[in-house]
């Protein structure tokens, strides 16, 4: 039936796009390895540009998670201030200080889910 979802149909879903993934996170990989290899204006700009797109994707949520604009310019306010400053702090960053704040993240994250 139209609109009704199975558990069998979840499964499917959940998996069916594994390929992309793995594809998509070895090229953002590969680009992410070429801009710390390359470092100085060239990491910072691909930092800046990590922290934009995230910062995009808040705002995108925070518009679907609220009609209230009040509600909708604090979260995007705090939604700047957390990506500006995580952004500025990792382009001050050391390259081997970089690579362990990442490192930590990723495996804290794999071992987490």
């Amino acid at each position: 039936m139209k609109g009704k979802w199975t558990v069998a149909d979840a499964a499917v879903a959940r998996t069916s796009d594994l390929s992309v993934r793995i594809l998509s996170a070895l090229v953002m990989l590969a680009v992410a390895a070429a801009a710390l290899w390359a470092g100085g204006v060239v990491l910072d700009a691909f930092i800046a540009l990590v922290a934009l797109a995230a910062f995009v994707e808040l705002v995108r949520l925070v518009m679907l998670a609220t009609a209230s604009w009040p509600l909708r310019a604090v979260g995007i306010l705090a939604g700047a201030a957390y990506f500006g400053a995580a952004a500025a702090i990792l382009m001050g960053a050391g390259t081997f200080l970089l690579v362990m704040v990442l490192g930590i993240t990723v495996f804290t994250d794999t071992g987490a889910f």
